[in-house]
């Protein structure tokens, strides 16, 4: 989600529409609705971005629209709304896996390019805690919070 609104929101900047989505008129609600987009059910993305399509009102607005369309939204895209809506998901981020990697290359004492016989032993330590972790949660030991 969070990479979805980065990739477009450099699209609006691309298009010149920063300042406009600034002053929280109406060019700021419509790029807002693009940016909900993912906050759908998968299956009524494309029919909601053809109604905003609809409702575009100059020329910088339709490139934002068509990047979408294009990018985003087309069945043919390299990231069809299967893959980027968030519609009854409950995480829908990707902070877990963020930490993970940064508790990872602490591990590794700050090296940045860790040799694979060095890897292996981390990664088998990971898969440790897994397994105990999820023994601990089926025994009602311990939950996320």
């Amino acid at each position: 989600m969070f990479h979805w609104a980065q990739c477009v929101w450099r699209k609006i900047q691309d298009a010149g529409l920063q300042a406009a989505y600034l002053q929280k008129g109406a060019v700021h609600e419509y790029l807002k609705k693009i940016m909900s987009l993912p906050f759908l059910p998968a299956e009524k993305i494309p029919a909601e971005r053809e109604r905003l399509r609809a409702q575009a009102t100059t020329h910088t607005l339709l490139i934002v629209t068509d990047y979408v369309e294009s990018t985003w939204v087309n069945p043919s895209s390299f990231y069809p709304p299967s893959t980027w809506s968030v519609f009854k998901k409950t995480v829908r981020t990707n902070n877990d896996v963020e930490g993970w990697h940064n508790a990872l290359n602490k591990m590794a004492n700050g090296k940045s390019k860790l040799p694979f016989y060095l890897l292996v032993p981390q990664l088998q330590k990971e898969a440790a805690l897994v397994a105990l972790n999820v023994k601990l949660v089926w025994m009602r030991k311990v939950s996320r919070t």
